[in-house]
C-alpha cells in the first residue's frame, strides 16, 4: 500500500502601499479632521451666541413683566406724547388722558403714547406718579423709570418730579422704540377733575383702561458678535376699578 504525501506551499507577498499613497491618504484624512474640526467650533460660537441672545431677551421680557405688573395695579393713567424731566412740571401729566390704537390713523387727533405716566399701587399720596419712557444716554437707549413724589409748592394738585431715572431696561439692549395705547382711561364723570382729553372739553368713558405695550429693539452682546433685533408686545387691564 503506497502513500502519496503531497507538499502545499503558501505563497506570500512582499507587496505594500506606496509612500505616494500613504501621503495621499494622510492628507484626506487629515483634510477631513481639519473640517470636523472647524463645523465643531463653528456649531459651538453659534451655541454660545444663541445662549447670550436667549439671555439677553430673557432680561429684555423680565424688564417688560415688570414694567407690565406696576401698570396693571395703578390707576389715572396719562398717555403722553413725549416726556422729559427737565419740562415736566408745565405739563399736564397729574391728569387722566387716553391714545386709543387706531388702526386707520384717519384720526387727526389720534397719536402714539411715547410716555405712560400713572399713579403706582405702592405711593402714598393721591399726586404721586411714576413715568416710564425712552432714553438715550451715553450712546444707548433705554426704558427709564421717573419718579414724582410730595407736592409742588406752585401747584398743590402736582407732585415734585425726581431730577434722576431709574434705569429699567439693561445695557446689552438697544430700544429703538417704546409705544404706548390706552383706552379707557378717563373718568366715567366728565366732569371729573382728573379727566383730560386734549384740546376741548373733558370726556367721560365707562370702560376699564386697557393698556397695550409695543417695544421695539436690538441686542447688544458684549464680545462683538452680530446684533438680533427684537419686537415684543404686551397687553394689560387696570386690577382696580376706573370710576
Amino acid at each position: 500500500m503506497n502513500f502519496t504525501i503531497k507538499k502545499f506551499s503558501i505563497k506570500t507577498s512582499t507587496k505594500g502601499f506606496t509612500l505616494v499613497e500613504m501621503l495621499v491618504a494622510s492628507g484626506i484624512f487629515a483634510g477631513i479632521v481639519v473640517m470636523a474640526i472647524g463645523a465643531l467650533f463653528q456649531a459651538q460660537r453659534l451655541n454660545t451666541r444663541v445662549q447670550q441672545t436667549q439671555i439677553i431677551l430673557d432680561g429684555a421680557n423680565l424688564s417688560m413683566e415688570t414694567i407690565v405688573r406696576d401698570i396693571r395695579y395703578g390707576y389715572y393713567y396719562h398717555c403722553a406724547d413725549g416726556f422729559s424731566t427737565t419740562t415736566i412740571q408745565a405739563q399736564e401729566f397729574h391728569r387722566r388722558r387716553s391714545c386709543p390704537l387706531d388702526l386707520t390713523m384717519l384720526n387727526v387727533n389720534s397719536f402714539v403714547g411715547k410716555a405712560l405716566i400713572f399713579h403706582p399701587v405702592n405711593m402714598v399720596n393721591d399726586t404721586d406718579r411714576v413715568a416710564y419712557y425712552i432714553e438715550e444716554r451715553n450712546g444707548n437707549s433705554r426704558i427709564m423709570k421717573a419718579t414724582c413724589e410730595g407736592t409742588d409748592p406752585g401747584d398743590v394738585s402736582k407732585c415734585l418730579w425726581n431730577q434722576s431715572s431709574e434705569q429699567i431696561t439693561g445695557d446689552d439692549t438697544y430700544i429703538e422704540s417704546l409705544s404706548f395705547f390706552v383706552t379707557g382711561a378717563n373718568s366715567s364723570v366728565a366732569t371729573d377733575g382728573t379727566n383730560y382729553q386734549g384740546a376741548g372739553a373733558p370726556t367721560g368713558d365707562d370702560i376699564q383702561p386697557i393698556i397695550t405695550i409695543l417695544v421695539s429693539g436690538r441686542t447688544k452682546p458684549g464680545d462683538g458678535t452680530a446684533t438680533v433685533p427684537f419686537h415684543l408686545q404686551f397687553s394689560t387691564v387696570a386690577r382696580a376699578l376706573d370710576n
